[in-house]
């Protein structure tokens, strides 16, 4: 879109009262729309990050920004927050909130009374024009002059505040370590069919620094892959898995390893390949976490049946056979039971449901072969038996039972 001028410009409330004088009372309805969907913008930002998004100056924290710092106009603030919006979805629900960022705030423009050598001067704006600020602590401004800027720097800022939150400044001597090749980090293990489709995806790889700003200091040489980075991942994931050994690639490998380390912890390369490829990190997210808990609990029913591969049976038989037994089989039930609504939440498909419930009925079924080739089954044994694997077929298996 081309962006809409501001400086200089009439303000809303000179446009509607031309309006009403040409006879055009209805001019003035698309502003007061605009504002309304600010409004419901900002709140669908919160939601889903955890972050305020303001356009009043007055908003943000503190008094150590711009002195220069016009507002947006309605139409333009209600771009800039679809644009964020889009964006922040790239980032795990409400983890920007927990890295300590409060608020973010965007404006028409920023600008300084004094160059610090980075900047240019702009009569618009009658000083040196800035992108974005990092206030250190909990805020965040960022100028609108255009689409792509706004996204640059949102995802430039947003790095210093995940780097602050896993230790600014702390890492520094790592990663120069992991760029002069002293100490890099290994290549990203990348499943075979997403390597080949980030290739295929793959553009212009990042092999030295991002841009010539990224040589003022580590904290923006960091900020400044991380800006590159969220514009062409598919491009920075191939290739820190292909070519762990470019300078660019170690750079993405520690802005990655800063993301893991914020708060939460943070997104983990699961959740990066989803973005990169078009799927739903989400699904994929709640996908991963299902299929570690499967693992971890089968491995607790394994351990407690049959530790090392041969089926052990804990506990005395007494007059009604033996409550310890039934209390492991009671165990499986319940593992199963909470499974399976663990894979309900996650939308796991049938077919994958139905392998991990087979694997669970022949373990069960060849425990309880082996008891009773050796000792017999007693009713209530035999009963217990038959609950958990009905429980594995009801709760774990797909719809309909195995």
């Amino acid at each position: 879109m081309a962006l809409r001028p501001v400086a200089g410009g009439m303000t809303t409330r000179a446009l509607a009262v031309i309006a009403v004088a040409l006879g055009l009372a209805g001019a003035a309805a698309p502003a007061r729309a605009d504002d309304a969907e600010v409004a419901s913008l900002c709140r669908a930002f919160r939601d889903r990050t955890g972050v305020a998004l303001v356009f009043d100056r007055a908003a943000l924290p503190g008094r150590r920004w711009f002195p220069i710092m016009p507002a947006l106009a309605s139409a333009q603030a209600a771009d800039a927050a679809r644009l964020l919006l889009a964006e922040a979805r790239r980032y795990p629900a409400g983890w920007l909130g927990r890295t300590g960022l409060t608020r973010i705030g965007v404006f028409a423009g920023l600008a300084a009374r004094r160059d610090d050598g980075y900047r240019w001067w702009d009569d618009a704006l009658g000083g040196y024009r800035y992108s974005g600020k990092w206030n250190g602590k909990d805020a965040i401004a960022l100028g609108y002059y255009s689409d792509w800027q706004l996204i640059q720097t949102f995802h430039h800022e947003l790095h210093h505040a995940i780097d602050t939150a896993s230790g600014f400044g702390r890492d520094d001597a790592r990663f120069r370590a992991a760029i002069d090749g002293t100490r890099r980090y290994p290549a990203l293990v990348i499943p075979r069919d997403d390597l080949a489709q980030l290739e295929a995806w793959a553009g212009w790889p990042l092999t030295s620094g991002a841009t010539d700003y990224a040589a003022r200091s580590p904290g923006e040489d960091q900020a400044e892959t991380a800006a590159w980075m969220q514009q062409n991942l598919a491009t920075a994931l191939w290739q820190a898995a292909a070519h762990p050994e470019w300078a660019g690639s170690q750079r993405i490998l520690h802005v990655l390893a800063e993301h893991r380390a914020a708060p939460s912890p943070g997104p983990a390369l699961g959740w990066w390949i989803d973005v990169a490829l078009g799927r739903d990190p989400e699904v994929g997210a709640a996908r991963r976490r299902f299929a570690a808990a499967a693992r971890a609990q089968e491995a607790r029913v394994r351990a407690r049946i049959a530790p090392g591969g041969r089926y052990r049976v804990r506990g005395r038989a007494g007059a009604t056979g033996n409550p310890t037994l039934r209390a492991d089989l009671a165990l499986v039930a319940q593992l199963a039971r909470g499974l399976g609504r663990r894979a309900e939440r996650a939308a796991i498909a049938p077919a994958t449901r139905a392998r991990l419930a087979a694997r669970w009925m022949a373990l069960l079924d060849g425990y309880r072969a082996d008891i009773a080739g050796r000792w017999g089954l007693s009713a209530p044994t035999d009963a217990a038996f038959a609950a958990a694997r009905a429980a594995i077929a009801r709760d774990l298996g797909a719809r309909g039972g195995v």
